[in-house]
């Protein structure tokens, strides 16, 4: 059967923003009136506040959040699930908002087919060390993430207890993964994230074709894209996966970094 979505209906694309994020708490993951995740990973992108209902509890939100993280570089997300002064206390507080990205979405019955290169073949990977090492070692470029935290984040990515939602797709093209797409189920929603291209391979194409693989799960009906990672990245990778007549850019979340330790004398 399914499950239907307006495409113009955020909270099911926000919660599975939340979900897919939620799911790199390998240390830590809470989503009550703050909704935040740890990696324990020593990057930003990787331990992160997802949503603060209460604009009221901003200050008591921060100190929890510095306190959680103890040290480790996080991110602040604050988007249309969050309260609606959130983002205005944070910047009050000290903290730097680094830009705004679009949250894009699309019927999966209104994704274009579009040619990559002819020897481009996107398929489903499996779990295995080996797999899961080749796809983090392809996408670990677009995201800045260093070659010292690959094993971990193979780990990370084995152990997520929310799997049965996940499947992983690779770019094939001569025997080498040029690019990677994940699909994440759930809430009616096709959310895909971490669309990358390998840099030598980039203006061919593949980053055109491998999201597509993914955008038409059975018993769906909205795709989307939801932030994934730093602006200028995102944007790089986004660019042409949707045609702008077929998808709508429904809101946008921003993304805050650099609280001071007692952001709120």
């Amino acid at each position: 059967m399914t499950q239907r979505t307006d495409i113009a209906t955020l909270e099911p694309q926000l919660a599975n923003c939340r979900d897919y994020w939620l799911g790199w708490g390998a240390q830590e993951r809470r989503d009550d009136y703050l909704s935040l995740f740890r990696s324990g990973l020593a990057d930003g992108q990787l331990n992160g506040v997802m949503r603060l209902r209460d604009d009221d509890r901003t200050e008591e939100a921060v100190a929890d959040a510095v306190k959680r993280f103890d040290g480790l570089p996080f991110t602040w997300w604050v988007g249309p699930d969050s309260g609606p002064e959130v983002r205005r206390r944070l910047v009050d507080g000290g903290a730097r908002q680094e830009g705004s990205m679009p949250i894009m979405a699309v019927r999966t019955d209104q994704v274009r087919h579009v040619e990559g290169p002819d020897a481009l073949r996107v398929r489903p990977i499996g779990d295995s060390v080996e797999e899961l090492s080749d796809w983090v070692r392809t996408y670990s470029p677009s995201f800045g993430l260093p070659p010292e935290l690959h094993d971990d984040l193979v780990r990370v990515e084995r152990e997520r207890t929310d799997a049965g939602r996940i499947t992983r797709f690779a770019g094939r093209l001569d025997g080498q993964t040029v690019g990677t797409a994940l699909l994440y189920v759930a809430h009616g929603v096709a959310g895909i994230y971490v669309v990358t291209t390998d840099a030598s391979r980039r203006r061919r194409g593949s980053a055109r074709s491998s999201p597509r693989r993914p955008c038409r799960p059975p018993g769906r009906t909205v795709c989307a894209w939801p932030p994934s990672r730093p602006p200028a990245t995102a944007r790089r990778s986004t660019d042409g996966s949707v045609s702008p007549s077929s998808a709508s850019t429904n809101s946008s979340r921003c993304r805050l970094t650099g609280l001071p330790d007692d952001p709120f004398p």
